[in-house]
């Protein structure tokens, strides 16, 4: 499209430049493919939207006047055309932001207004202890909660390539002054546009609670995976440069996740126990599996040989017991020691998950005991990092292996809490039937309130 919304005195802003560069292309695909006339119809639209913006005065009635002669077909190719435009747009704002973010840390070295190091140095220039600032930081836990509803979920296929359309204009910004460069990327969002442009915005049918749930975990391996652990990094670096700690802050545990998809008994009738079920199994296997993937990774990567290098008594205990017996591997107890926690930790997820989820990875050599809980696998991480921090590998430590351990603390077996809504009469007839056959009490729905409280109370104390 030729002129696109930002006005012209911003057009050497860079996400001003990105927009009108996918409304171009919006253009082009839709004048290939419907003719010039539904893009003159479409361009027409747009700007009587936004002239009535920039002058502060309603289009309404010129833009209905310019549809209400047209039939509904072409009608309908304009909303999808200014929708791809929002969306495009969006997605455009959204690289601008995390540019302008990396351009920040770059240059300015000042914590970004709204990041957690910016809010840490409000805190403290409001008279706020950096002892009192430490020791409520380390003990807060915020859960954000991943809900659906029916008008917010969109088609997987969109956000892939929308999220293809993101990397392509990063890209691009780094050939920026590289006119061939500039060419072959926008030839392939070129690609991109158009599929978008042939591709229904909407499903025929309509999403089942599971298909809900298997929506939610993909932003795992797409964001949260990776972002989390992150996050929790930096809130505990923030923490001790605040507080001029001396030793390790602790806030692994900040930020878990949360998710009811699957679990609104009392406000969806399609949420059944199956359902739910279903939901606490996907979480499993989101979780394992991930875990699984980087523990191989991690086996692969880690290839310091004791010809070199000097681990850890415990590093070489974890070695020796892993069943790995590869010539290949005879000189590398690290790669020896994952291959033995990857196996116990599949052995653990093929007790654990639904024998139709897998585990799905590459199976081990030699199978192993599981671990009891997943306690037990960040334990056998923590030595791995110890052993490489025991002969100078402590950046190794840090970069490669320390966000693992992170990740596994932060998602665990589970992934996420599942909050559970269900009508209150059938809590308690599900919490008398459990106290009775534990005989802790025989008639819980004949106590009064405040009775019923205390051993709630007590119960979940033991």
């Amino acid at each position: 499209m030729s002129d696109l919304a930002p006005p012209p005195e911003h057009s050497a802003d860079p996400v001003s430049s990105d927009i009108r560069l996918l409304g171009r292309l919006l253009g082009d695909a839709i004048r290939a493919t419907e003719g010039d006339e539904t893009f003159d119809l479409v361009e027409q639209v747009r700007q009587l939207a936004v002239d009535g913006r920039r002058t502060g005065t309603s289009s309404v009635a010129a833009i209905r006047d310019a549809l209400s002669r047209r039939p509904l077909a072409e009608q309908l190719l304009v909303l999808r055309a200014l929708d791809w435009l929002s969306l495009l747009a969006n997605t455009a704002e959204d690289v601008h932001v995390e540019r302008r973010r990396r351009h920040e840390r770059r240059v300015t070295g000042t914590p970004r207004p709204g990041s957690l190091r910016a809010a840490i140095d409000r805190i403290l220039v409001a008279g706020v202890p950096p002892e009192r600032l430490l020791a409520v930081g380390t003990e807060i836990r915020v859960t954000p909660v991943i809900t659906a509803h029916p008008t917010e979920v969109r088609r997987k296929t969109i956000l892939e390539v929308l999220e293809e359309v993101a990397d392509l204009l990063d890209q691009r910004s780094r050939v920026d002054d590289d006119p061939i460069g500039c060419a072959e990327v926008d030839e392939q969002l070129s690609v991109c546009v158009l599929l978008l442009w042939q591709t229904a915005l909407l499903r025929l049918s309509k999403l089942r609670v599971r298909d809900e749930i298997n929506e939610a975990i993909r932003y795992y391996g797409t964001s949260l995976f990776a972002v989390i652990p992150a996050l929790t990094k930096d809130f505990e670096s923030a923490l001790a440069a605040a507080a001029g700690a001396d030793e390790t802050v602790d806030a692994a545990h900040a930020v878990t996740m949360g998710s009811w998809i699957g679990g609104d008994r009392d406000g969806n009738p399609f949420v059944t126990a199956e359902v739910m079920r279903y939901a606490i199994n996907r979480q499993t296997a989101t979780a394992l599996e991930h875990h699984l993937d980087l523990l191989y990774a991690l086996s692969h990567r880690l290839s310091m040989t004791d010809r070199l290098v000097t681990p850890t008594a415990e590093l070489l205990a974890l070695a020796a017991a892993s069943g790995d017996d590869s010539p290949f591997r005879a000189d590398e107890p690290y790669r020896r020691a994952l291959r033995g926690m990857h196996a116990r930790l599949y052995a653990f997820a093929a007790a654990v998950m639904d024998p139709a989820d897998g585990p799905t990875g590459p199976p081990p050599t030699e199978p192993r005991r599981a671990y009891t809980d997943i306690g037990e696998l960040e334990g056998d991480l923590d030595l791995v990092i110890s052993s490489l921090r025991s002969h100078g590998a402590g950046a190794i430590a840090d970069q490669i292996v320390e966000p693992v351990r992170r990740g596994v603390a932060v998602f665990g077996a589970h992934l996420c809490g599942l909050d559970m809504r269900q009508n209150s009469a059938v809590h308690e007839h599900v919490i008398a039937d459990l106290f009775e056959a534990a005989a802790v009490c025989d008639d819980y729905r004949g106590l009064d309130e405040a009775s019923r409280v205390r051993l709630l109370e007590a119960e979940l104390r033991t």
